[in-house]
């Protein structure tokens, strides 16, 4: 039996969202311009929404700087304008001036979330070559570059398992497992050494 839809605007549809929610957005679903405009009204209260097929709202911002530490835009691709290049790319300024000199990320800025850890530094360079592949922008290739030769040399034990911490294995999880994969899978077009 199907129910009927209630009709709502889009600040009480986006209002409807909690933290920490998944929601779909797919890519051939139109103009995002006014969806985004909503989030980021109320990108305090949503903080670490993410919207799948394009946005997360989480520890990286993608638009000004009051949007710092709230939101990330990973697929400029979808909605080619130049505003949302703009977004792209003050985001991924933002993501690599936090990037450490050895090629590592804080999980946070806060004292309180200073740990490095596998799959969240994953996210971070899934984000970036996303940003520079969607682009073509090759202007944090070196950042890109050095993450990802941090992510090999440190997160692995010789015999492949994943390490969860820069600086020890356990726990052993399951999301360093999965994350690793794929981000070694979509590094391996450029490094030989992602996959063996």
């Amino acid at each position: 039996m199907s129910r009927p839809f209630e009709k709502v605007t889009l600040a009480d549809a986006v209002g409807r969202l909690r933290p920490g929610m998944k929601v779909l957005l797919p890519a051939g679903c139109g103009d995002p311009a006014a969806l985004l405009a909503e989030i980021l009204r109320q990108a305090d209260r949503l903080a670490p929404l993410t919207l799948m097929g394009g946005l997360r709202l989480d520890d990286c911002p993608f638009a000004a700087a009051e949007y710092a530490g709230k939101l990330r835009f990973a697929t400029w691709h979808h909605s080619p304008k130049p505003e949302y290049l703009d977004m792209a790319s003050a985001a991924m300024e933002y993501s690599c001036s936090r990037q450490r000199p050895d090629g590592s990320w804080w999980y946070g800025e806060d004292i309180k979330y200073h740990w490095i850890d596998n799959f969240h530094t994953a996210y971070n360079l899934d984000s970036l070559k996303c940003y520079v592949e969607s682009t073509g922008d090759m202007t944090f290739q070196r950042q890109l570059d050095r993450g990802f030769e941090y992510f090999q040399s440190t997160f692995f034990e010789p015999g492949g398992r994943p390490r969860y911490y820069h600086n020890r294995a356990y726990p052993i999880d399951i999301q360093c497992a999965s994350q690793a994969i794929e981000t070694l899978t979509k590094f391996s077009d450029a490094s030989r050494s992602a996959l063996s």
